[in-house]
């Protein structure tokens, strides 16, 4: 008891006396607790509290809790506390373990003995939620109405946590983003409805205010969608919810984009920025900083606009390479393992029915034996026996058939496992890799010998100062090249990541000419911050009949960043060696013709010698010296153009005087 009283005396210390109501009743409840169940059941409610505003001190509690209930053989506890750690993984957009809770929370809540129908209730709309984030729809549906059916069919058991009533609000999440809007309006109101009169609901009742307040905004209810977002809003400050006030910060301030109030949007996106930032809510900086770039945007804040889109793009490729990553790895291995466990089953099935049919084979050749002495029944038992036999012969075949299906099944586990392994390009990696780590490797072992070198010196009654500055500014050195092929390496393993992405980006009617002409701004900002000295001239010559086009605007964005970059680059090597008289150059053109258009990124650079040309889209080709390039740019934007966008990457050039690019969609 005294473990407990410091830990949430430490606890106490961190927060505000705002939020204490709520939080000093759990305190008091589990001091209070007359049982050992009473205990870790509060115990696991107190975490989930702190899952959504100090995620180390949930899962200080939670673990606390999971410990408690395994002793106690109370599963029941053990599933209330494992969901703190499920909402903790979650806030910090840790998706590997989230989904390895929510799975193990399924066969926890299997084992529950007094509230089995709530706790499986609640796993299958935890489930429901994680595979939304995969945009497996299909089968968030199904979690959800399964949750649905149980709570309708068992309404009398007590129902601990509100989650339960969470899939209602997950239908509704799933029906704005398919823009089913005649079902959305029903559900947000049910789930609001059963969460509002429940007293377990007061922490996550910011929550439904939220989806309610979205749906409302969806619909055009601009006023109802406000009042919603107000009493979310407050609800959260309340009990202290960061991780739900920075969500509705985030809808509040798109609310007010959409209705032209500038100032208030501002403020509430960095509001909700500044919350992600502290607590690192990676998926909500993303909304935030989206919010914030359009903003300024609108307004021809360049400089404040940049700054967002940089971080919207750095959280997006965090977060959504990341999660994908995350997912598919989990769902691999739980595949696998279900695919491994059918077929262990039908193997033992098999096993079973050899052994039946040796086991009948053998009586039936007793009854044979039997009827062959008895030379009275002889003609009848030749008559059985050879029925017998037809019968045998018939599980004999269906026995091989099921064998050969197995055969089957194990050859094309055999070749997706190759087919798998097609993907992995390591003998690229490997050899782009080995120079930085070479000169990691090279200057370390200098340094052992410059460290020895200098302690012999410190060893001498007379010691010389000079050499053994020079020996400390040669190993300062060697350190910073150390540090700078180490960062070689990572850039060339991030790099391979990206090229490898799995992408899951929509299609979207985007301004193409205005597109182009931010990335190209983006591109030249970013190299001259790389280097001062470096200037070009920009040409732009945009066709605006082209109007709006169906792609997708980030992958397009990242194939048009390459491009550039290696113009940029181009003009640069160039200028190093001509006289004051040359003047970069890069210029753009976007043209219409007939259903086509075309985009032509040319620069006045050194241009590409022929004998290379068939090489330049290969993956790991590159021209640039060691340490300035991955060779997967160009790669990486055509298979951008040309698989997922259907479209043409062609080159013109004139060795010494051009490289012109073009792109046809």
């Amino acid at each position: 008891m005294k473990k407990l009283v410091f830990i949430f005396c430490f606890l106490l210390s961190m927060e505000s006396k705002a939020q204490y109501y709520y939080r000093d009743s759990m305190i008091k409840a589990l001091q209070n607790a007359k049982d050992d169940t009473s205990r870790i059941v509060t115990r696991g409610l107190l975490a989930y509290y702190y899952s959504l505003n100090q995620v180390d001190s949930g899962m200080l509690l939670a673990n606390q809790a999971i410990r408690e209930a395994q002793q106690a053989h109370y599963k029941y506890g053990e599933f209330v506390a494992n969901r703190a750690r499920f909402f903790s993984y979650n806030s910090v957009s840790n998706y590997n373990k989230v989904l390895e809770i929510a799975l193990a929370n399924l066969s926890i809540a299997k084992a529950v003995e007094n509230n089995r129908m709530a706790a499986m209730s609640t796993a299958l709309t935890d489930l429901s939620l994680i595979d939304r984030e995969m945009s497996a729809y299909d089968e968030s549906l199904a979690n959800c109405r399964e949750s649905i059916r149980i709570q309708e069919a068992n309404h009398d058991v007590g129902w601990d946590c509100w989650d339960c009533r969470g899939a209602y609000f997950s239908l509704t999440i799933i029906f704005l983003q398919q823009k089913k809007m005649d079902s959305v309006l029903f559900f947000a109101q049910k789930g609001f409805d059963g969460m509002a009169g429940s007293p377990q609901s007061r922490l996550a009742l910011c929550l439904a205010y939220a989806i309610l307040g979205n749906t409302h905004l969806a619909m055009g209810h601009v006023q109802t969608a406000e009042g919603c977002f107000r009493n979310g809003i407050a609800s959260a400050t309340k009990y202290n919810t960061q991780y739900l006030l920075a969500r509705l910060y985030f809808n509040f301030a798109n609310l007010f984009r959409k209705t032209g109030r500038i100032d208030s949007a501002l403020h509430y996106a960095q509001a909700s920025l500044a919350i992600c930032t502290k607590y690192k809510y990676a998926n909500y900086a993303l909304d935030a900083s989206s919010v914030l770039a359009n903003i300024y945007e609108s307004q021809k804040n360049s400089d404040s606009a940049l700054k967002y889109v940089k971080l919207m793009l750095t959280s997006d490729s965090i977060f959504n390479q990341q999660k994908v990553q995350q997912f598919v790895g989990l769902l691999s291995d739980e595949k696998q393992r279900s695919v491994k466990e059918q077929a262990a089953r039908q193997q033992y099935k098999d096993r079973i029915r050899i052994y039946s049919l040796l086991i009948a084979l053998v009586i039936f050749s007793l009854i044979a034996f039997l009827l062959y002495r008895n030379n009275k029944q002889n003609q009848k038992a030749n008559k059985v026996l050879q029925l017998q036999k037809e019968e045998i012969e018939q599980q004999r075949t269906k026995a091989e058939a099921t064998l050969e299906e197995l055969k089957s099944a194990q050859e094309q586990l055999i070749q997706s496992e190759k087919m798998a392994s097609l993907g992995e390009l390591t003998a690229g990696i490997a050899h782009e890799i080995q120079n930085p780590l070479n000169f990691v490797n090279n200057f370390s072992e200098v340094n052992k010998e410059l460290i020895a070198e200098l302690r012999e010196e410190q060893q001498k009654d007379v010691r010389n100062a000079a050499f053994e500055n020079n020996i400390l500014k040669d190993i300062e050195q060697n350190e910073e090249k150390i540090g700078h092929h180490g960062k070689r390496a990572e850039a060339i393993v991030k790099a391979m990541l990206l090229h490898s992405n799995v992408n899951t980006s929509q299609k979207e009617m985007v301004d193409l000419n205005a597109l182009a002409d931010e990335y190209l701004r983006i591109s030249y900002h970013g190299f001259r911050a790389r280097d001062k000295k470096f200037n070009a001239s920009l040409e732009t010559n945009y066709d605006e009949t082209i109007g709006k086009i169906n792609i997708v605007p980030q992958d397009m964005g990242k194939a048009l960043i390459n491009l550039f970059n290696n113009a940029f680059y181009a003009v640069n090597e160039k200028a190093k060696f001509q006289d004051n008289a040359f003047e970069p150059q890069v210029a753009i053109k976007t043209k219409k013709i007939g259903d086509w258009l075309e985009v032509r990124i040319r620069d006045n650079g050194n241009g590409i010698p022929r004998k290379i040309l068939d090489k330049i889209f290969q993956p790991f080709f590159t021209t640039k010296p060691t340490g300035q390039g991955t060779g997967l740019g160009l790669s990486l934007a055509y298979d951008i153009i040309t698989k997922e966008h259907g479209g043409q990457l062609k080159v013109e050039t004139r060795e010494g005087e051009y490289a012109e690019f073009i792109i046809i969609l």
